[in-house]
Parts: C-alpha cells; sequence; structure tokens
C-alpha cells in the first residue's frame, strides 16, 4: 500500500512549475514558423477527422457534411496544417485547420444577425471584411 500526501505534491508542483516549451509559437518569428509548418488541402476523411478532433474544444461546431460540402466546392476554404518533422507525403495528416467562409455582403449580414439573435458571443468570432487592413 502505498501512502501519498496531496498537500507535499501540490506544494511541490507550485515550487517546480512544468517548464516552458521550447517553440512556443508566441515566440517564434513568421519565418520560424514557416520552416516548420506545412499547409495543405485534405480529402473528405481528412476533414472528418480533423472536425471530429477540433468538437472537443469547440462545442457546438458543425456539421462533417456542410463543412465537405463548402470545401467541395471550393477546396481552399478548409487548409490542414502539420508540423513539417511529422509530415508524410505518401499520407498527409493535418494536426489542425484553418477554415473560411468567403461570403458577400449579404450573406455576410445575414450570419452576423442570425449569430446576434442566438446569443452568441461576438468576442469569440473574426469577421473579416473583403480588402480589410489586418496590420
Amino acid at each position: 500500500m502505498t501512502a501519498l500526501d496531496l498537500d507535499f505534491v501540490r506544494k511541490a508542483a507550485r515550487r517546480n512549475p512544468a517548464p516552458e516549451p521550447t517553440r512556443s509559437l508566441n515566440k517564434m518569428t513568421i519565418m520560424q514558423m514557416a520552416r516548420r509548418t506545412v499547409i495543405f488541402t485534405v480529402d473528405a476523411a481528412g476533414i472528418a477527422s480533423l472536425m471530429d478532433a477540433a468538437r472537443e474544444d469547440i462545442p457546438g461546431l458543425t456539421s462533417n457534411g456542410i463543412v465537405q460540402a463548402v470545401a467541395n466546392h471550393n477546396p481552399d476554404t478548409f487548409w490542414a496544417i502539420a508540423r513539417k518533422d511529422n509530415f508524410d507525403i505518401a499520407s498527409p495528416t493535418g494536426e489542425g485547420f484553418l477554415a473560411v467562409l468567403p461570403l458577400i455582403r449579404a450573406q455576410r449580414s445575414a450570419a452576423i444577425h442570425a449569430t446576434a439573435r442566438a446569443g452568441h458571443d461576438f468576442n469569440k468570432m473574426i469577421i473579416v471584411f473583403a480588402g480589410a487592413n489586418l496590420v
């Protein structure tokens, strides 16, 4: 039988915090990030696996079928992202993704109003208008 003093463990954890990652995204320049990542398009199965993994952290994420339909119409709306060290061109697998939904003015306005009516928090949304300067 093993006895474990939780107070001792908690105090030790406070004295020895976990080390920071050696390659934190916050500390990388754009060139360093570009050298370490690969961005590519994936098939329907790749979209499904990435969306299923993201659904654990993002509640209320849309269905795989909707994202796959949009990507089928315009493949540049869904990009998978992987670390270059883990990337295999023979079987490309993403570790994350970037998804965009290009909208015309009327669609953008309808989406904003629908989001407001549903009571969603606009602080969690990023809406970029065509021609907007992001700098």
